[in-house]
């Protein structure tokens, strides 16, 4: 007697088993690259020299209509504009103060690829050079971060 119900509870369990499917899906897109179109060059300019502007472009690529959020890092996630500070590369304590602005105001939310999956973004510095600012060759690096948005 005991057999025939253990066999019954077994063969119960069975029948009443139930099964649900699921679906794994994914998406690939493109990833986001962006490189160096110009870099900035003041070219030679004169101890004195006010209100002067030079641009560099930076050339970001992904899937076409994609949404991004770029930034200059030195400015900060949050940062269209601000100061950057150039070093004279033979004495490195001899610095120029410049003002870094990009067309991209991180605050306002993403950009967009547009429908060829390329899009454009400008940096640029504005300097005021004083007088007795000493002779030499300034520079500095900045570094465009993007990302998905």
């Amino acid at each position: 007697m005991k057999k025939i119900f253990f066999m019954g509870f077994l063969t119960s369990t069975i029948l009443f088993a139930n099964e649900a499917s699921m679906t794994v899906q994914a998406k690939v897109i493109k990833p986001l690259n962006i490189e160096v179109i110009q870099h900035i060059n003041l070219g030679t300019l004169i101890a004195g020299t006010k209100g002067y502007r030079a641009e560099g472009e930076f050339k970001v690529t992904g899937e076409p209509n994609g949404k991004y959020i770029a930034y200059i890092k030195e400015l900060g996630p949050d940062s269209g504009e601000g100061e950057l500070i150039l070093n004279n590369k033979e004495d490195p304590s001899i610095k120029l103060a410049v003002h870094l602005w990009t067309d991209i105001f991180p605050a306002l939310g993403s950009t967009s690829l547009g429908k060829e999956g390329i899009d454009h973004r400008y940096v640029g510095v504005d300097v005021d050079i004083n007088e007795n600012q000493p002779s030499g060759i300034y520079e500095n690096n900045i570094t465009m971060v993007v990302r998905m948005e």
